[in-house]
């Protein structure tokens, strides 16, 4: 149960929760009343470990960025496609494909960047009620 580091003479053992050091002799003998209750060793050791994410959760984040990225990649798509279409209409060059891709990169970051503020919002509030119910 007990880390010991062999500097020699004495013992030093570290406490595995705690982390503090005690000095033993060797020929000290170790109390139960040393030790914390069981009770005691289990409430430190549940705040200790990591909770496991919620159910759903797992993939929240990696969905979110999907969402994200094909929202970008559709708005760029559509905007080429109606400067490529304007080109065909007025028989202008590329000039209507550069100018299509540019507005729907740009409508593509301005749905990005929704999203993100959306996302940012919905985690600040979710923050925001964790906050309340460990205060309650």
């Amino acid at each position: 149960m007990f880390r010991t580091i062999s500097t020699g003479s004495p013992l030093i053992a570290l406490h595995p929760l705690s982390g503090t050091d005690f000095v033993a002799d060797s020929d000290q003998k170790f109390d139960e009343q040393d030790l914390p209750s069981l009770d005691e060793f289990g409430a430190r050791l549940d705040k200790a470990t990591p909770k496991p994410p919620a159910p759903g959760e797992n993939g929240a984040a990696l969905g979110q960025g999907m969402k994200i990225a094909s929202e970008m990649i559709a708005a760029f798509l559509v905007g080429g496609a109606l400067g490529y279409g304007a080109d065909k209409l007025f028989e202008s060059g590329p000039w209507g494909l550069i100018i299509g891709f540019g507005i729907g990169f740009a409508a593509g970051a301005r749905t990005a960047y929704k999203s993100m503020l959306r996302m940012d919002a919905e985690a600040a509030s979710q923050d925001a009620d964790e906050i309340k119910k460990d205060d309650a």
